[in-house]
């Protein structure tokens, strides 16, 4: 895997990074629960914590270095499509949030 891929997984499978994700879980559950977000949405925050939950578990405690001897579990499309996501996911929440206050 590429020193970047490495950089970004070390990055995601931080405590911070998992607690977010619980949070952007409850956030849009209540959202949708309220019919402020459709399914589909809630079923792509799943899948993207099904993921970070699999970098999680092969990656946890590691450092960059040893990361990157490792191989990618994910397929390049799809971890582009998966960083892509945290970073749409969490402005989305950002942006949610502060229309609320």
């Amino acid at each position: 895997m590429t020193n970047t891929e490495a950089k970004l997984i070390h990055g995601l499978i931080k405590k911070e990074n998992r607690i977010k994700a619980t949070e952007i879980v409850g956030f849009f559950n209540i959202l949708h629960a309220q019919g402020k977000c459709n399914d589909k949405l809630i079923e792509d925050i799943n899948a993207y914590v099904d993921i970070l939950s699999i970098l999680y578990k092969k990656n946890d405690g590691l450092p960059v270095y040893k990361i990157q001897k490792k191989a990618n579990p994910i397929e390049p499309d799809a971890f582009a499509a998966f960083t892509k996501f945290h970073v749409e996911i969490t402005e989305l929440m950002k942006m949610y949030k502060e229309k609320m206050n």
